[in-house]
């Protein structure tokens, strides 16, 4: 079950993203003063068990005359599959661009856990990055 969350830091400059409380659905936004926008949501399980899912989406509009990049990525304990592959969206936009694109995992495990072995989930969203810990029941 999921034990605790921490963040890498402050978000950069322009950018709200509150550390989550546990597990469930985050966020972030950016908000620049050239008009660049992102929000980034996700959103992660309670326990990893087979069939837990996992959803990343990225909205992101470049402001007048100006380019963006923005990103969201989710990486998880390497005992489990990801499908579909990449484990995540990024979006290089011109002037007058716009990117709206989400993706569900599901958690297949490739191996039995032991009871108390600790996992990982991290998402990284172009603001700051968080860490979920698990502890196996």
């Amino acid at each position: 079950k999921l034990v605790g969350v921490t963040s890498d830091g402050p978000p950069i400059q322009d950018c709200t993203s509150p550390t989550p409380s546990g597990a469930g659905a985050g966020s972030a936004t950016y908000s620049a003063p050239n008009g660049n926008t992102f929000q980034t949501e996700w959103s992660v399980p309670a326990e990893i068990t087979p069939g837990a899912t996992a959803f990343i989406r990225l909205q992101a509009t470049p402001g007048p005359g100006q380019s963006l990049g923005a990103g969201i990525t989710i990486k998880t304990p390497s005992e489990f599959g990801l499908a579909p592959l990449p484990n995540s969206l990024e979006a290089s936009l011109s002037p007058g661009g716009s990117f709206n694109q989400s993706k569900t995992f599901t958690f297949t495990p490739q191996r039995a856990f032991t009871a108390g072995e600790t996992l990982y989930i991290r998402l990284e969203n172009g603001c700051t990055a968080f860490t979920y810990r698990y502890v196996v029941s």
